[in-house]
């Protein structure tokens, strides 16, 4: 006579066990969206509904970024640093107070002792323009790599104060200008924190057929 005992009979899964999988399925799900959240932070704000895109398409500057709900260039100055001196060829894009698009002539005289103060916040090229750069990062964009720091910027008039503005130096992959091959974006008097300005950056791209 066989002995053999045949295997217990597999029970089909409960209604329980099936919501307990399901419960632990989507915790997971959201355990992954929440990572990818924090991910997003570290490289700047995720961008919300109401930012767009501006193009910026001039003689020596040609990108497009996006922007928060709101901000538009609302002033193009030719030679920022001041119409005396022509040696330093220059433009810049003002967007308001919050953000500040500009970029410098290779060849510009720069002072190597610049004072971030009253109204003045630096002629940059490269990195080793800026007096005091704090926590440089790498950030990667459509138009080549950019470097992004802070930096004090002071007003000692008849009220003392500082800020610490977030500051963004790009150099560019293909500047449709040979002899501005970088860009700077700054958020005045930080207008705008370092990982919006870093947001920002990091949405440049060049200028195509397809830009308005």
């Amino acid at each position: 006579m066989d002995t053999t005992t045949a295997p217990p009979a597999r029970r089909a899964p409960t209604r329980r066990r099936v919501l307990v999988g399901a419960a632990i399925g989507l915790g997971g799900a959201l355990a992954l969206v929440l990572l990818a959240s924090q991910v997003l932070g570290m490289f700047g704000r995720p961008l919300s509904s109401s930012d767009h895109e501006v193009v910026v398409h001039g003689e020596h500057v040609a990108v497009v970024l996006t922007v928060p709900g709101g901000l538009a260039i609302d002033a193009v100055v030719a030679n920022p640093d001041g119409d005396a001196d022509t040696e330093c060829r220059g433009v810049r894009y003002e967007f308001g107070a919050d953000l500040t698009v500009e970029a410098f002539a290779s060849d510009c005289a720069v002072d190597g002792e610049q004072r971030i103060i009253n109204g003045r916040h630096g002629v940059y090229r490269t990195l080793a323009d800026v007096p005091d750069p704090v926590e440089v990062a790498e950030v990667a964009t459509g138009v080549g790599p950019a470097q992004v720091f802070v930096q004090r910027y002071g007003e000692y008039t008849n009220v003392s104060d500082s800020w610490d503005e977030p500051v963004a130096i790009v150099t560019l992959d293909d500047p449709v200008d040979a002899e501005f091959p970088t860009l700077v974006l700054r958020s005045d008097k930080a207008a705008l924190s370092r990982e919006e300005l870093t947001a920002i950056v990091s949405s440049l791209e060049p200028v195509g057929p397809w830009s308005s």
